[in-house]
């Protein structure tokens, strides 16, 4: 389907904080299984958005080495785990990095207030080397974003799907991508 970037919600800091630990466990084998794949298939660079100190200290490492490894593959596909994430959490870290940055150059809080743009803030997102997505598939029939990417999803195409993530086939991806085409405009201008 020549998509270049995708992003997988693989589990909110609200996941990994508030599950029971042989859930949490299943869910980490799964992920390094994952990640174990897409290594020895070499298909993809392997990038992170969220936070790696909320999961198990081996799952993170495996996933650390892999995003290391990753950066040799020739490959211009992207994916990315959201693994400990959760928006707002990054919209704040991101403002955080900014005032930060802003601080260490000088900059008084008037300074800040009166220049700071919506880019600055981009520029600081744990996505801020990607394009925002244009089509976001919501599974398990749900109609909601549960926080995943409230920013870089402000102008995204939204599709609902009744499967269940485990179960998510690839026709119904392939849905989705059809019904997303189908609602581009067919000309611009």
């Amino acid at each position: 389907m020549n998509v270049q970037y995708v992003t997988v919600f693989a589990a909110s800091i609200d996941n990994l904080t508030k599950r029971d630990k042989e859930e949490i466990a299943a869910l980490m084998n799964l992920i390094e299984e994952f990640v174990a794949e897409r290594l020895a298939q070499q298909d993809a660079r392997l990038h992170l958005a969220g936070r790696l100190e909320l999961i198990p200290a081996s799952t993170a490492q495996i996933i650390r080495d892999a995003i290391a490894i990753s950066t040799t593959f020739s490959s211009d596909q992207h994916l990315t785990a959201a693994l400990g994430y959760d928006g707002r959490t990054e919209i704040l870290d991101a403002v955080r990095a900014y005032l930060r940055r802003r601080e260490a150059e000088g900059a008084t809080i008037d300074e800040v207030i009166d220049t700071i743009t919506p880019d600055d803030i981009a520029a600081h997102l744990y996505t801020n080397h990607q394009p925002h997505p244009e089509l976001v598939i919501r599974t398990s029939g749900e109609a909601r974003l549960s926080t995943f990417m409230p920013w870089q999803t402000a102008y995204s195409h939204l599709y609902f799907c009744a499967a269940p993530w485990p179960a998510l086939r690839r026709r119904d991806i392939r849905r989705a991508v059809r019904r997303y085409a189908a609602d581009l405009p067919t000309h611009v201008g």
